[in-house]
């Protein structure tokens, strides 16, 4: 069981400057979404009516009291994930509640709105640009490490979050079930835990990690997981008391 890791050793003088341009690269990019979000709902009328529905949705990172700034922070969970576009932004919007039945017009704008220089279209390319540079650049100093380790085979053993990257891989090697099938693994940098939490549960529910019970207690995942175990010889990991992480 080894660690590879995207991250190297940065220099304190180097770490603050990279984290002084990854400051400047996220106000671009908030620029960029608001400037999106503008062009979509075409007013700032159109913006503050769709707003008020808004209300029981949970915002999961606080970048500022407008109402433009709500949006983008109900988007700013998923920075990471898919580009932000406008077609993307009611489901985004909708995963925190949002009933879209109730919100036929704010559906019908997405709908039809424009491409080209200048329309929300542009933006969001111009912001997913952005969040590219901001991804890339942060792999290098950004604290909170997903991880995902895999088999031989390339299957999916577990998925998780840490900041004492090396430590945690430490006690997976003497504690984890999965640990002897493991043979290597992939890390991904997130600024925040929340942020890496968000992506941690995402991926489990998507990928079906083998070993991950939190996200994905299912008879499916159980069945896969004691097809695993069978397939290699190891039924004696079918014990309820061993460890799944």
């Amino acid at each position: 069981m080894t660690e590879v890791s995207r991250a190297e050793f940065i220099p304190r003088d180097a770490r603050e400057a990279i984290e002084y341009e990854l400051c400047g690269l996220a106000g671009e990019q908030v620029g960029a979404e608001i400037a999106m979000l503008r062009e979509l709902l075409h007013s700032q009328h159109d913006l503050d009516e769709t707003v008020r529905f808004t209300k029981a949705i949970r915002v999961p990172t606080e970048l500022g009291p407008t109402c433009s700034d709500l949006l983008c922070a109900i988007i700013d969970v998923h920075r990471f994930s898919p580009p932000v576009t406008p077609d993307s932004v009611l489901e985004r919007i909708q995963s925190f509640g949002w009933d879209r039945r109730r919100h036929e017009r704010f559906v019908r704008l997405l709908a039809r709105s424009p491409r080209g220089e200048g329309s929300a279209a542009h933006y969001a390319a111009l912001a997913a640009g952005i969040a590219t540079q901001r991804f890339d650049l942060g792999q290098l100093v950004w604290p909170i490490a997903l991880y995902r380790w895999y088999d031989a085979a390339d299957r999916l053993l577990y998925v998780g979050i840490s900041k004492s990257l090396a430590q945690r891989q430490d006690s997976h090697a003497r504690r984890s079930s999965w640990e002897q099938f493991a043979v290597r693994s992939t890390i991904v940098r997130y600024p925040t835990r929340r942020d890496a939490e968000e992506m941690e549960r995402a991926a489990i529910i998507r990928e079906q990690p083998l070993f991950n019970h939190v996200h994905n207690d299912t008879p499916e995942a159980r069945a896969r997981l004691v097809a695993y175990l069978v397939a290699h010889g190891r039924t004696d990991l079918l014990a309820p008391a061993v460890s799944r992480g």
